[in-house]
């Protein structure tokens, strides 16, 4: 026997099979499916063209195919040519002239009920007759018992995409890379463009994910025309697995969990901050509303069971609440409906929007139940729970099909969401006359609708940007209206600033525009309710956005926090949540402004502020110069207390208090800045007016100096001082030492201006004292015993002086040369003479002799 070959079967089948009756009409039907598949039928069928299909018609070229594969498993006697006999006369007698034999048609003549014989792959040939009629001929059954639609032309339709599948898994050159929902409507239509055609694909993607919710072993990997089909064969059945899966998830919580999952992913927020898996499933939602930021609430939960609090928006914001798309048993859309209603009498309008879905029916809800019931498959608890007896081929097989599966759910799912949301939703909104449309595709496109639907409700008066407002465009408006406003005259612009005031500045009608000099409008709509809202002593500033707060508080306010009454600084982007109060206060005139500004610098170093006067400014560069005179005030009051006791002002004093009376002069005059006031305008009015007279030089030079003084008579020898002034009238170099105190003692006490107080003065001061001191101990007449023998230490017989000296006892060698080694001695000699010291008893002692009067 000759082997049947692809390219024999298609040559006898012209010549042996077919012989058309009615030559012309056969020949322009064959033309005119070949005019609409000429661009079809390579991707149908490996090396298809239209010659192939003029050679077979009215067989389809892949049924053709088909049938070379599927014969060369089957015994002897069940020949191609016979079952082309079979097809022909006993299953479509009545063809119609222009149409195909569809290539599922093929499988009642290869797959009758009675039975299959095959002489190669046995078993698979028998499982696909089992399949079909035992568990996929029931299925459509019941299926078509559930679905009134699914009869007559589209029931038999079903029938042949599915028998296709099953062909195709025997099939190589049928199946190829996979058959798609629009492959497959292609081997069995005639149609394959057109409106008609799109149908077809439609309602059999319907039917067959309808036939795969009830069949699982029915695959479906993707979603619409594209989508992959196949029947998985085989030992292992992933429905007897799943039916098992079902039984440990078919609860209300899991219902929970697959459906929370999918509406948060649809509504565009899965993850966001009260919307994680484990989340409360409310939270902010933030849309961009004319080239705006702006955030409401939205919360997913039963409208019915939620609180009259859930439905009030926040403060200048909106709230959506999305209902769940079933009930308990006896609960209706109704109750929700009425929820609200009430809601609305009791509060009001509220900017608030229920989106009520249709309720789903029983056969809709288990698309979740079995969503569920594959995802605790493919978890490793549902694999040890499910798979412990499969064999690792078997495990692997199954999970690949349940992934598959789970892909197919998910895809259903989101569909179903948007049929019941979208298609068969009602928005129930607490305002009157809103638009109850849902024009978006998606549900997070018209979640974003209802939110712009009701902040145009809330600000229908809000301007329309023609870009996003940014931060740096936002502090250039700033900047342009507080120098427009100073002066209410225009004012020239560059590029940038032209750009924000076009898109910015004329939407909020702030701005009149020219070609190259703009002016504020203070009359704007918004700008003219902002001020209104500010003309008074003290106002919220909650009604006031962030940018007009800023210019208010750059003009005559300042903000004050209301919980603890303390001056914040306002600045764009500051938290939303920052409770303010608005104070309107004074501001210095510009005279008195640009004279503080210098006066900082003068008796501070202070940098100087802004040359614009506003009470920001102002109560900033207070609180610097109040922080800045108070630390000099302190130093100010230290060295008056530093000069007192250094003897400056006291009765016996040569030098005079003039320096004393310039550090009091100047501490009075800084004295405005320690008021305890909040008003900055007092602060700097009175210190200006302390600061204005013709005489201030003194004191703004001892202010400006002060630290410095501190530190030169910080550096004074005080010990040389107390030994001089020990023996200024006693010491043979009296009149020396009388000068050079009485040189210090007019330092210390005369103006600054004419006797300055300088580190380099007092070192040199210090440097002369010690020198005299050392010239003192020179003329004293001291005697140092000679080194005692080598021997026992005995105690020494106290020591004999001279009448009008004493002997004092001495630690170490006296250096003479050493200044501050004989102000040391001096100072020994005056605590050993005043506690009445005697020799030390089992010491070497060195005795010096000194005269009392040079003790004195």
């Amino acid at each position: 026997m000759t082997k049947l070959q692809d390219v024999e079967l298609r040559h006898i089948v012209k010549g042996r099979v077919l012989r058309p009756k009615k030559v012309a009409e056969v020949r322009a039907a064959i033309e005119a499916l070949a005019k609409d598949h000429e661009k079809i039928l390579p991707a149908l069928l490996a090396d298809g063209d239209l010659a192939y299909l003029r050679d077979v018609y009215p067989f389809h070229p892949a049924l053709i195919a088909m049938l070379v594969d599927v014969t060369s498993l089957m015994q002897r006697e069940r020949s191609a040519l016979r079952l082309l006999y079979e097809l022909l006369v006993l299953h479509q007698p009545d063809l119609p002239l222009g149409q195909f034999l569809p290539v599922g048609s093929a499988f009642a003549a290869i797959f009758p009920e009675a039975g299959v014989e095959a002489s190669q792959k046995v078993e698979l040939m028998q499982d696909i007759h089992h399949q079909y009629y035992a568990r996929i001929a029931p299925t459509m059954a019941r299926l078509t018992e559930e679905n009134p639609e699914l009869v007559g032309e589209r029931r038999r339709a079903l029938d042949q995409l599915v028998r296709t599948v099953l062909l195709a898994e025997v099939s190589p050159k049928l199946k190829q890379g996979g058959l798609t929902v629009e492959r497959l409507v292609q081997l069995n239509s005639v149609d394959v463009e057109g409106e008609t055609f799109r149908s077809q694909v439609r309602v059999a993607e319907t039917d067959l994910l309808a036939l795969s919710r009830q069949l699982p072993d029915l695959s479906i990997a993707g979603t619409g025309k594209t989508a992959i089909v196949r029947y998985v064969l085989g030992r292992v059945s992933l429905g007897e697995v799943i039916g098992r899966a079902r039984s440990k998830v078919d609860n209300v919580q899991q219902r929970f969990t697959v459906f929370y999952a999918a509406m948060k992913k649809a509504l565009g927020v899965a993850g966001d901050k009260g919307f994680e898996p484990v989340g409360p499933n409310v939270g902010d939602y933030e849309i961009t509303w004319r080239k705006t930021k702006r955030r409401g609430r939205l919360k997913i939960g039963n409208v019915r069971e939620m609180a009259a609090e859930d439905f009030a928006p926040p403060e200048g914001a909106f709230a959506i609440l999305v209902d769940y798309p079933w009930d308990d048993h006896g609960h209706t859309v109704d109750e929700d409906r009425l929820k609200a209603s009430n809601v609305k009498k009791s509060r009001g309008q509220l900017h608030t929007m229920c989106w009520l879905p249709r309720h789903m029916t029983p056969a809709e809800l288990s698309v979740m139940t079995e969503l569920a019931a594959v995802r605790y498959l493919v978890s490793d608890a549902g694999q040890e729970d499910l798979l412990g007896l499969h064999g690792a081929q078997d495990r692997q097989k199954i999970l690949e099909q349940a992934n598959v599966r789970a892909t197919t759910l998910e895809a259903e799912l989101s569909d179903l969401l948007k049929e019941v949301y979208i298609h068969h939703g009602e928005l129930f909104a607490l305002l009157s006359e809103v638009d109850g449309s849902r024009p978006q595709d998606t549900i997070a496109g018209n979640l974003e609708h209802i939110a712009e639907l009701l902040m145009d409700r809330r600000y229908a008066n809000h301007p329309s940007f023609l870009s996003e407002p940014r931060k740096a465009e936002l502090e250039l408006l700033l900047a342009w209206m507080v120098a427009a406003g100073q002066d209410a005259v225009s004012i020239s612009y560059d590029d940038a600033t032209g750009k924000v005031l076009k898109t910015l500045g004329q939407p909020l009608e702030l701005v009149n525009l020219g070609q190259t000099k703009a002016s504020l409008r203070l009359d704007g709509r918004i700008l003219k309710d902002v001020l209104t809202r500010a003309d008074q002593p003290s106002v919220s500033w909650t009604p006031i956005v962030d940018h007009f707060l800023c210019f208010l508080c750059q003009r005559d306010h300042r903000a004050i926090g209301e919980l603890d009454a303390s001056p914040v600084e306002v600045k764009l982007g500051m938290p939303q949540a920052t409770r303010l109060r608005l104070e309107r206060g004074k501001i210095v005139e510009a005279p008195q402004w640009h004279r503080l500004r210098d006066l900082g610098g003068e008796l501070f170093a202070e940098p100087k502020p802004s040359a614009h006067r506003s009470l920001q400014g102002q109560d900033r560069f207070a609180a610097s110069l109040r922080a800045r005179g108070q630390e000099r005030r302190a130093v100010l009051q230290a060295l008056h207390t530093r000069l007192v006791h250094l003897g400056v002002g006291l009765p016996t004093s040569v030098g005079g208090a003039d320096r004393l009376a310039e550090i009091g002069d100047a501490n009075q005059r800084l004295a405005p800045l320690a008021q305890a006031t909040t008003d900055s305008h007092a602060v700097l009015v009175a210190l200006l007016a302390a600061w204005s007279d013709a005489g201030m030089g003194p004191a703004r030079d001892i202010v400006h100096g002060a630290e410095a003084l501190r530190n030169a008579l910080a550096l004074l020898n005080e010990d040389a001082r107390a030994h001089l002034r020990a023996v200024a009238t006693s010491s043979p170099l009296a009149s020396e030492v009388g000068d050079h105190l009485g040189a210090l003692d007019r330092r210390l006490g005369g103006k600054q201006a004419e006797l300055p107080i300088t580190a380099a003065w007092v070192q040199q001061w210090n440097a002369d004292a010690q020198r005299l001191v050392k010239r003192l101990i020179a003329t004293a007449q001291v005697h140092v015993d000679p080194q005692p023998p080598l021997m026992p230490p005995v105690a020494p017989p106290a020591p004999v002086a001279p009448e009008g000296q004493r002997a004092v006892l001495l630690e170490s060698r006296l250096d003479p040369a050493d200044p501050e080694a004989v102000s040391r001695f001096l100072a020994q000699a005056r605590e050993a003479l005043q506690g009445g010291a005697s020799g030390a008893k089992g010491k070497l002692v060195r005795v010096a002799l000194v005269r009392e009067e040079d003790l004195e």
